[in-house]
């Protein structure tokens, strides 16, 4: 299942879309002249993949959340009641 969000500038998350069946594969199906499948590495879908999920791993390494309590964890400890 694959699930589509939009994150917005107060970094709410808002599901946009539900998929059954989503498409990660990076080939494009060939048939040869022999009846054969020859299966290629599609680069477009191989850059824009690749590209989404490097930024998705930069945006969500920035989200607040995961900024606020590393500062504040080394000063107070790790109960979680301080944070």
């Amino acid at each position: 299942m694959g699930l589509d969000v939009l994150i917005d500038e107060h970094w709410f998350v808002w599901l946009m879309e539900v998929n059954a069946n989503p498409s990660l594969n990076v080939y494009n199906d060939k048939v040869l002249p022999n009846g054969d499948i020859e299966q290629t590495l599609s680069e477009l879908d191989k850059y824009v993949k690749t590209n989404l999920l490097a930024d998705t791993v930069q945006l969500v390494s920035t989200a607040p959340i995961f900024n606020k309590g590393l500062g504040k964890q080394s000063k107070q400890g790790s109960d979680p009641q301080q944070r």
